[in-house]
C-alpha cells in the first residue's frame, strides 16, 4: 500500500468534516473518527460504528486514520480554520467523549428542561440531570 498524501489527507479531513458537522448517523460516526484523531485521550473510535458507513464514506475515514499515522500531522492543521471547526465538532458530538458516552438521555425531560405544558415558553430545569439532559448509566 502506497504512503497517503498530504492531499489525501486533507480532502479526507474536509470531507468527514462536512459529513460530521450533519447530526446523522454517518455524521457521528465521522466525528468520533475525526474526534478521535484529534484527541484520543478524551474521544475514541468505536470500530464496529465504521459499519454504518456507506461506500463513499468509508474509504474517506479510512483515510484520516492513515493521514494522522503516515502524514504524522493532526487533522485540524489540514483545513482553513481548524482550531475553530473541531472546537464546534468537539462542542457538538460532546455527548460522544469518553466521560459523557456511557451516560443515558435523561427519563425526565427532554434535554435538561420540563415543561408543565404546551404553552409553557420557559419551562424548568430538571432537577434529576441538572439541565445536562444525561444522567449516569446507574439511572442516578
Amino acid at each position: 500500500m502506497n504512503k497517503i498524501t498530504q492531499t489525501e489527507y486533507a480532502t479526507a479531513v474536509a470531507h468527514c468534516v462536512k459529513i460530521a458537522q450533519q447530526g446523522t448517523g454517518g455524521g457521528r460516526v465521522l466525528a468520533q473518527v475525526l474526534l478521535s484523531a484529534y484527541n484520543g485521550d478524551s474521544f475514541q473510535l468505536d470500530v464496529t460504528s465504521l459499519c454504518n458507513l456507506d461506500n463513499n464514506n468509508y474509504p474517506m475515514a479510512l483515510n484520516v486514520i492513515r493521514g494522522r499515522y503516515e502524514c504524522s500531522r493532526e487533522p485540524q492543521e489540514m483545513i482553513e480554520n481548524g482550531d475553530n471547526i473541531f472546537g464546534d465538532l468537539w462542542t457538538q458530538w460532546n455527548r460522544l467523549e469518553l466521560t459523557e458516552r456511557a451516560k443515558n438521555n435523561c427519563p425526565n425531560c427532554n434535554g435538561g428542561t420540563i415543561y408543565r405544558d404546551d404553552d409553557d415558553q420557559d419551562g424548568v430545569v430538571c432537577s434529576r440531570c441538572d439541565g445536562t439532559g444525561r444522567i449516569c448509566g446507574c439511572g442516578k
